[in-house]
Order: structure tokens, then C-alpha cells, then sequence
């Protein structure tokens, strides 16, 4: 008799489509190969602000009770910083006062998508700054729109694994150069240089808590 997985629950409020579905696929990848099941409980805030991200994380928490240094691990709020200053810090210290991960990505989630495939440090100007490059890592069409749900898929079908630790390796990496020019906000790296994500926290828990 096959014994039955144990299951580890964690709550996500995303900005977008494409955290959402990107989250989906990993839970699919992950419990192909963990001894233990993990769902991710997603909370899709599409076109809301970063403030409005992070505040969805204590709504899918209403009915959880958690301590705090659970309620830290088990929980994020996935938001893009897409220049938008006042929003972003503010959702940053939210999640700060509130005890919850802010997995955000500065520019936008498209930094994240591209690491998987390659080591990446562009500065862009706008939030559209990345689409060129995403679409060519992932041989997509020009006139292809990375926030169509199809298209998102076409991109996440060739993301495994592998893929998904090699991104955390060159989030590591982009931290350290933030550090490195000793701006700091918060008590933390200036959350506004860039390249610069800290999405790759919360899944690099979730892999070391696994086992994976």
C-alpha cells in the first residue's frame, strides 16, 4: 500500500497571471519529485499595485493562524516594482510589519522567467524593458504577448527543475552586486537598484525545506 504524501501549504498573492500560472507549473514540477506534496494557495490580484499584492496575502490568510516565524516562511506576496516607487515601498514595508516574504522582482517578473535560462544583469528603463530578451530566450514571435495565458504557457513548458535553481543561483548573484554598492533602504540592499529580485527567497526555502 502506497503511503499517502504528507502536504505542506503555501499561501502566494500575485500580481499577475504570470505569477499565478508560473506557481501552478511549479507545484506540478515539484510534486513530481518530492516525498511531500506542497499546494500552493494563489491569490491572483491582476492589475493591482504592489500594495494591493501584498495586502492580499493577510486575506488568503483570514482563516490560517500561524506564528510569526511560520507566517514568514509559509507565506508571499509575488509583486513587480515596475517604477511605480511610492506603491513599492510601501508594500515592502507592509510585508515587513506584517511578518510575510515580499518576493518581488524589480523590474518585473519577466527578470525572473528570463534567469532560468541565462545569467542576465541589464538595466532597463521601463517595464517593458525585458520583453525583446524574454522573447528570444524562449523562441517566441514578436508579436507574441508575454501576458497571454497561452503564451505563458508556451514559456513555462520549457522550464523544469534544473532551470528553476539555476534562476536562484543568478538571483544570488545579482544580490550580491546590489550589496555591493552599499545602498541600503529599510536596513536591506537598496530594493530599488536592479537588477535586483527576491522571489528566489521564498522558492529556495521551499526546495531546502523539501529537499529538493
Amino acid at each position: 500500500m502506497t503511503k499517502k504524501k504528507q502536504t505542506e501549504t503555501f499561501y502566494i498573492s500575485c500580481e499577475g497571471l504570470q505569477e499565478y500560472m508560473y506557481f501552478e507549473h511549479l507545484q506540478v514540477l515539484i510534486n513530481k519529485v518530492s516525498d511531500t506534496k506542497v499546494n500552493f494557495k494563489l491569490r491572483d490580484n491582476s492589475g493591482g499595485d504592489p500594495l494591493v499584492v501584498a495586502e492580499g496575502v493577510k486575506k488568503n490568510l483570514r482563516l490560517v493562524q500561524f506564528s510569526k516565524n511560520e507566517n514568514l516562511f509559509y507565506t508571499c506576496a509575488a509583486f513587480d516594482y515596475d517604477f511605480k516607487d511610492d506603491k513599492f515601498k510601501e508594500a515592502i514595508t507592509y510585508c515587513k510589519r506584517n511578518n510575510f516574504k515580499d518576493g518581488y522582482s524589480n523590474v518585473n517578473f519577466d527578470l525572473w522567467l528570463i534567469l532560468h535560462k541565462k545569467k542576465y544583469n541589464k538595466i532597463v528603463y521601463s517595464q517593458h524593458g525585458y520583453v525583446d530578451d524574454l522573447k528570444k530566450m524562449y523562441s517566441l514571435s514578436k508579436k507574441d504577448d508575454i501576458k497571454n495565458a497561452n503564451i505563458i504557457s508556451k514559456i513555462l513548458m520549457q522550464i523544469d527543475l534544473d532551470d528553476v535553481k539555476k534562476a536562484i543561483k543568478y538571483a544570488k548573484e545579482l544580490e550580491k552586486n546590489s550589496i555591493s554598492l552599499g545602498e541600503f533602504y529599510d536596513g536591506m540592499p537598496n530594493h530599488f537598484n536592479q537588477p535586483y529580485l527576491r522571489i528566489y527567497e521564498f522558492i529556495e526555502n521551499i526546495f531546502n525545506k523539501l529537499n529538493i
